[in-house]
C-alpha cells in the first residue's frame, strides 16, 4: 500500500516541531525521550562507559561510582546525541559534551540534563521524569 504525500506530511510534522508522541517527547532531530521509568535490565550486563537505553536517547554511564542517566537530547535544539570518544557529539550543530554531559563546544551552552536512576531487583531503572544533579550517581552495591 503506498502512502500519500498528504499522509506522509500529516505524520511527519508531530516529529519535525518536536512534539509529544504516544508517549514519547521527541526533539528536532528526532530524539525521543520516555515520560515514565524505563527498566533497562540486569546490572551486571550494563558496561563500563556509556550504553545507550534501548529505543531511547538516554544513555546510562557506569563508572566506579556507580550508574547514572543523563538524556540524550541536546540542549540546543533537542536532537540526539551519540557517544564519541569520552564523550558525547550532536550531529545536528556540532555541539560537543564530555561524558558527564558538560559542554566543551556550542551552540549548546547548557550542559545534558541528569535523571534519577534506581536499582531494583538487579535491575537498572531510569526515570526521566525526575532530574537529579549533575554527577549524582546510583551506588553499586
Amino acid at each position: 500500500m503506498a502512502i500519500t504525500r498528504r499522509e506522509l506530511i500529516k505524520t511527519s510534522l508531530p516529529v519535525l516541531a518536536g512534539v509529544s508522541i504516544g508517549g514519547l517527547s521527541v526533539g528536532c532531530g528526532g530524539a525521543t525521550m520516555p515520560r515514565t521509568a524505563v527498566t533497562h535490565g540486569p546490572l551486571e550486563g550494563l558496561a563500563m562507559g556509556a550504553t545507550r537505553l534501548e529505543a531511547y536517547d538516554v544513555f546510562l554511564v557506569r563508572t566506579e561510582e556507580g550508574v547514572a542517566a543523563i538524556s540524550g537530547q541536546c540542549t540546543h535544539a533537542g536532537c540526539g546525541v551519540a557517544p564519541r570518544g569520552e564523550g558525547f557529539h550532536c550531529g545536528c550543530h556540532g555541539s560537543e559534551f564530555t561524558l558527564d554531559g558538560t559542554v566543551t563546544r556550542g551552540p549548546a551552552s547548557e550542559p545534558l540534563p541528569w535523571f534519577a536512576v534506581r536499582i531494583e531487583g538487579g535491575d537498572v531503572v531510569v526515570d526521566p521524569s525526575q532530574t537529579v544533579p549533575q554527577g549524582t550517581y546510583t551506588p553499586i552495591e
